[in-house]
């Protein structure tokens, strides 16, 4: 690499010569380098010391040693959806590791890479590279995860929520998996909220101590579960991907951090009378042949989880199931059930105790699905086509589907109303695809069982 006259004159002031080369500096210590490589599966060492300590000089050393079993993020992103990005990393379902890292919401997956803040991007740099990390494990047996500079522009109520949720992915799946983590920042606070097995503190003259990590760990970013009203909703609806309020609701428990911010909110509604997938979770309970007796039983003795949501900060930290979890404990009734577009794909519903209940589809939807694939347009197998709009168009201008789109309509009821108003086919195209393409699961409780 050649030098510009600049350079040279500035080092010429100084008496210096260029002859050192990019890249040299102080020899990396002989202590951290071996702490570094003593990073095993599903261990997480962090190099911490003020800055110009050699941290970054540390990392490149290691990752120059070590390039084929090193995954890094990436920040190529451009205006790809980040589900896009982590796929292109290495994730043949890229949901899981979106969760993992506090991003499994519709108002993040909806928005290109480029549009993400701070928060959402360390999220997404760090899901890219725990999916490259999976990648090379598989064909190599093992991996290290390096993450420079790990959370250090951001603020500390997200950087304790990146923390955990990364090193929780670390810990569940990464001795199974072969993959250790190796982080660096110059925040003090970072063995604090990340918990690592060992700590390897640089200082400025470049010599190192390792010490152990804390003995025990817990999320740093504790909330309180308390009674809430619909207003708490309201604050945090925008990130919902159904922001408005439910039809009903008849309790509100909210998450309240520890400087009184509100964390997130789950809204308890009256249910539905008319739920096909009730009699598969209670054979004969609410289906007799005394329609009134059976609405009066489904209101006095269900409630609804109807809106969960968590503020982007505190994602990932196991706060929905928190809350779900006291709403359980606290219910005034002695079921609970829900329904969650996506449950299997962010589980907390089951882990606070609910158990799955399959949604089978009615033949008014099969009917519909069948047409859609007869016609080429959406193939059986791909209801997943039906979230592109300009499929959506072609539903409404083939004739043959929009004829069978207004006789599903009629059969499910509110929708058929809508369809009656001129003009509005496109809508109803939307709600049809709304419900064909997505596979819903029924989650229901029962006090003692």
């Amino acid at each position: 690499m050649n030098a510009s006259d600049v350079a040279l004159r500035s080092v010429a002031a100084l008496g210096l010569t260029l002859d050192a080369g990019p890249g040299s500096g102080r020899p990396a210590d002989a202590q951290a380098s071996n702490a570094l490589g003593e990073t095993g599966a599903g261990e997480v060492t962090l190099v911490t010391g003020p800055s110009g300590s050699g941290k970054s000089s540390l990392l490149q050393a290691f990752v120059a040693a070590h390039a084929t079993r090193i995954a890094t993020p990436s920040e190529r992103w451009g205006d790809r959806w980040p589900t896009d990005v982590v796929a292109s990393a290495g994730a043949h379902e890229p949901w899981p590791l979106l969760a993992a890292c506090g991003l499994a919401e519709a108002g993040v997956v909806l928005r290109s890479a480029r549009t993400l803040s701070e928060g959402e991007r360390a999220r997404l740099g760090a899901a890219t590279a725990l999916a490259r990390a999976a990648r090379l494990a598989q064909r190599m047996g093992s991996a290290r995860v390096v993450l420079d500079e790990f959370c250090s522009v951001l603020d500390r109520v997200t950087a304790a929520g990146v923390a955990a949720t990364v090193r929780r992915w670390i810990h569940r799946f990464g001795k199974r998996l072969g993959i250790g983590l190796i982080a660096a920042t110059a925040h003090e606070d970072m063995a604090r909220l990340l918990g690592p097995n060992r700590v390897v503190r640089l200082a400025l003259d470049g010599k190192a101590t390792v010490n152990p990590g804390p003995a025990r760990w817990r999320p740093a970013l504790t909330v309180a579960i308390e009674r809430g009203s619909i207003e708490d909703f309201d604050a945090l609806s925008k990130y919902h991907y159904r922001s408005t309020r439910p039809a009903t609701w008849t309790r509100v428990l909210r998450a309240v951090g520890a400087g009184g911010e509100l964390a997130g909110v789950q809204v308890v509604s009256y249910p539905v009378l008319n739920a096909a997938w009730r009699n598969t979770a209670w054979p004969g309970r609410y289906s007799t042949r005394w329609r009134r007796r059976d609405a009066r039983r489904v209101n006095r003795e269900l409630r609804c989880l109807s809106r969960a949501v968590v503020e982007p900060r505190y994602r990932g930290l196991g706060i929905a199931r928190r809350l779900v979890e006291a709403a359980l404990a606290t219910s005034e009734t002695p079921a609970v059930e829900g329904v969650a577009a996506m449950g299997p794909i962010s589980p907390f519903l089951e882990r606070a105790g609910m158990t799955p209940v399959p949604i089978v589809r009615r033949p008014v939807d099969w009917r519909l699905l069948d047409a859609l694939d007869a016609s080429g347009l959406v193939p059986g197998d791909t209801p997943w086509r039906l979230a592109d709009p300009t499929v959506q168009r072609a539903m409404v201008e083939d004739p043959f589907l929009r004829c069978e789109l207004e006789s599903w309509a009629r059969v499910v009821g509110a929708a058929g109303r809508r369809a009656k108003r001129p003009g509005d086919e496109a809508s109803l195209a939307k709600a049809a695809a709304s419900r064909l393409m997505s596979e819903q699961t029924a989650y229901v409780w029962a006090r003692g069982s």
